[in-house]
């Protein structure tokens, strides 16, 4: 509930004591990483996600949101590892190779970015955000032509989506297309 409710101490303490009693759960260290992630207590977080991986080596989110918080701390290539593990566990998850594709970009590794993200499409090419972020790779390597098709199709996916719109709008004035 108190997660729910963004009371990220509340539900930190509460996780807490559940760990005290029985420290062999590794969904309460997971959620209790979640609180510290949302709290940006970075390093408490990675520590609760590796316990929880500790306990469960196959709970994609702990791997997930492992990546995460490294990522936030600039720890990119302990980010991209997390992920490997996470594909290698399960190769089919869009989710991942999106998030290994964000990583991989914050690299300066585009085409690596830009495979995982066609991958993902092709396992969930229903997802708006990974149309948007393919969009995104092509336009940061001067691929305009792709970058409009990829967010085209993201902005048909979700119309409302305004960053979306706002990266069409970019590329379009960069091009000098001003009627768009």
């Amino acid at each position: 509930v108190y997660l729910d409710q963004a009371r990220y101490e509340d539900a930190l303490e509460v996780y807490g004591q559940i760990i005290r009693s029985d420290s062999s759960l590794a969904q309460a260290h997971f959620y209790a990483g979640y609180a510290c992630l949302q709290l940006k207590r970075l390093p408490e977080a990675v520590a609760a996600y590796q316990r929880a991986l500790e306990l469960d080596s196959t709970f994609v989110p702990s791997y997930h949101n492992l990546a995460i918080a490294y990522v936030e701390q600039g720890m990119y290539l302990e980010g991209v590892a997390a992920m490997e593990r996470v594909l290698r566990i399960d190769p089919q998850s869009a989710v991942s190779h999106r998030f290994m594709a964000f990583f991989q970009r914050e690299l300066g590794e585009y085409e690596r970015a830009e495979e995982e993200l066609h991958k993902a499409a092709e396992l969930d090419p229903d997802d708006a955000e990974i149309w948007q972020a393919l969009g995104l790779i092509y336009g940061q390597q001067g691929l305009d032509a792709e970058a409009e098709s990829a967010l085209v199709r993201a902005s048909q996916l979700a119309p409302r989506r305004k960053e979306i719109w706002k990266g069409l709008g970019r590329l379009y004035l960069n091009a000098g297309r001003y009627d768009e």
